[in-house]
């Protein structure tokens, strides 16, 4: 899959402690990739537009058990979606106030 699913900061932003919860139960369940490192959120910060919003984290599935494994994680910490996959144009902001 060409997509990526991001928690992110905003006016719902999880604790240290749930983050590296949420990290540590996704890399548990999750074939895929799993990034909570600076420097992969700050990859996903941005799209073309001139928003930035740095994400709580990055999860890259393998398939959709791994979609459904991190909707539900994330509803269980109470971390925001935002799903990113391809886009129709270079400013369609997929980045917003709030998401993983």
């Amino acid at each position: 899959m060409n997509s990526a699913v991001t928690t992110h900061t905003g006016t719902t932003e999880l604790q240290a402690v749930g983050a590296e919860a949420l990290a540590a139960e996704l890399r548990a369940q999750i074939r895929g990739e799993v990034r909570f490192d600076a420097g992969s959120r700050a990859l996903y910060a941005t799209d073309a537009s001139n928003y930035r919003q740095v994400p709580i984290g990055v999860v890259i599935p393998k398939d959709v058990d791994d979609v459904v494994n991190a909707v539900a994680a994330c509803r269980r910490y109470g971390a925001p979606i935002l799903a990113r996959g391809a886009v129709r144009a270079l400013l369609d902001s997929a980045v917003t106030l709030q998401w993983l």
